[in-house]
């Protein structure tokens, strides 16, 4: 089973998006002097920014539910 094109481009998408977030929290951390993890509180995110991390979510469910009945089809 293979990701539809438009599939593939929202998961990258969505990857971007979370490596975004990563990256600008552990940057943050470097500069208070804090060890960097990869712990992003969604309360310290901008409202928008929680309801694009909604959105991410939504996708990345949608593409496992779709290889799930993927798989299961060719299974059975």
């Amino acid at each position: 089973p293979t990701l539809s094109a438009e599939g593939a481009l929202e998961l990258a998408e969505a990857f971007e998006f979370l490596g975004g977030l990563r990256l600008r929290h552990q940057a943050e951390q470097i500069r208070r002097g804090l060890p960097p993890d990869n712990h992003v509180a969604p309360a310290a995110l901008t409202a928008l920014e929680r309801t694009q991390l909604k959105a991410v979510f939504a996708v990345v469910g949608r593409q496992q539910e779709t290889l799930a009945q993927r798989y299961r089809q060719r299974s059975e």
